[in-house]
């Protein structure tokens, strides 16, 4: 029984760890990326590279002001992204149901500047997050491939339980010595500090 037990529990151990894992191994990697997400987003946008880093000035700031106001009228929840360290320039951003998306503003004058439109570093800040299926059918799928490898550890102690324990409460002290008396039984000519 015990063996026919370790033998259905090895295919469950291996294709249920091997997809689980090829699933979390996208997710981990895009997480990865994730973190670099504004900076993808200006290595894609190469025209922004040009721009000096300034100091923000008021009159941008009123100019993106009056930007948000008008697309909340419309209905659309914006927000304003202020210049950093990382990204200089404001951005106007609303959600369009899949990204963050909007105009780039110059932070002197609050000018619009031509910048190509790209998902850029969100795309795997998406990937990660939902597997860009969408909030409920990307966590389903995380979720399962998570337990998955949950069940592919419970099923890997299963299979290698007979040799696990033995070998973890196993004491042996003197096997260092016993390796290297079977060795010089085994080649004669080997010097007491190496192999010859």
């Amino acid at each position: 029984m015990r063996d026919i037990l370790r033998l259905r529990t090895g295919w469950l151990h291996a294709w249920v760890g091997f997809v689980g894992g090829l699933v979390l191994v996208v997710v981990f990697t895009a997480g990865t990326l994730a973190l670099f997400d504004t900076e993808i987003t200006r290595w894609m946008q190469p025209e922004l590279a040009a721009l000096p880093a300034v100091a923000m000035t008021g009159e941008a700031l009123d100019r993106a002001g009056e930007r948000v106001r008008a697309l909340r009228e419309t209905g659309v929840v914006a927000f304003v992204n202020l210049p950093s360290a990382r990204d200089p320039v404001l951005r106007i951003l609303h959600y369009d149901g899949h990204a963050s998306i909007g105009p780039v503003l110059d932070p002197r004058d609050g000018a619009v500047l031509t910048a190509r439109e790209t998902s850029g570093g969100q795309l795997f800040f998406d990937l990660r997050q939902s597997l860009y299926r969408g909030p409920i059918w990307g966590n389903l799928v995380t979720e399962m491939a998570a337990i998955g490898l949950i069940v592919a550890v419970i099923s890997g102690v299963i299979i290698h339980f007979r040799n696990l324990v033995p070998d973890r409460l196993l004491f042996r002290p003197f096997a260092a010595l016993a390796v290297a008396a079977w060795l010089r039984r085994v080649r004669p000519g080997m010097r007491s500090g190496g192999v010859s």
